[in-house]
This record gives structure tokens, sequence and C-alpha cells, in this order.
């Protein structure tokens, strides 16, 4: 299993030591991803985002956190099982990786909130 790991401002105001912290966060879960690590710090400083990969499905391109075309960023720990489905229905040309992740960000790119229902 992944980790995953995260921090958000409840105020809109920057987050001192989000960088610091999100370091350690990776350090506490180091052993649920050996196969990677990436951190994403929006540039106002109000959020970011961790991952610790395991790689399962696309194991050399479907690094996270992953940024779709219209900047919506998404860190994921899951198996979703009809990617493949739904990759052919949002027109498998449009895909940069082989991974599960950008399915769903296509997903929301095209249905909105709408895809947690095809998933």
């Amino acid at each position: 299993m992944c980790g995953i790991a995260g921090m958000t401002s409840l105020t809109g105001k920057p987050l001192p030591g989000i960088g610091p912290c999100l370091e350690a966060m990776d350090t506490l879960i180091s052993h649920r991803g050996p196969d990677g690590t990436a951190t994403w710090i929006h540039e106002s400083g109000v959020v970011g985002l961790l991952h610790r990969r395991l790689a399962i499905i696309d194991l050399t391109t479907g690094d996270q956190p992953m940024v779709s075309r219209t900047g919506d960023w998404i860190t994921y720990n899951g198996e979703l099982y009809n990617y493949i489905e739904l990759r052919d229905e949002l027109g498998a040309e449009t895909f940069q990786t082989t991974s599960d992740t950008e399915v769903i960000l296509r997903a929301y790119e095209k249905w909105g909130p709408a895809a947690l229902d095809r998933l």
C-alpha cells in the first residue's frame, strides 16, 4: 500500500514550515512506498501533497502527485478495476501514462464530480 499525506491551510494563509513538515511525514511513512517519493507544494504555500509510491500499475511513468492539464492535483492510493474501460471511453490518445491515477484525473476533467460515480 502506498503512503499519502498532505497539509492544507484552513485560513487561506501560507503554512509556515510546510516543506519540513512534509519531509518529516515522508520519513514516517517511508516504509509504505519503496518505489519512489514526491512532494508538491502549491506556490501559495496553503496546500502540500506527499506520495510514497508502491508501484503496481505503470511502473515507470505513474509518479505522483500527478497534475492534470487543467491544473488539478491528485495523490491516490488504490486500484481502479475499470480503468481500462474508462480510459477507452475517454480516448486513450490523450494519456501521457498508463496509470489508473491519470484515468481519474482525465475523468474528472471530462465529467467533473460525476466522474466519481463511474469509478
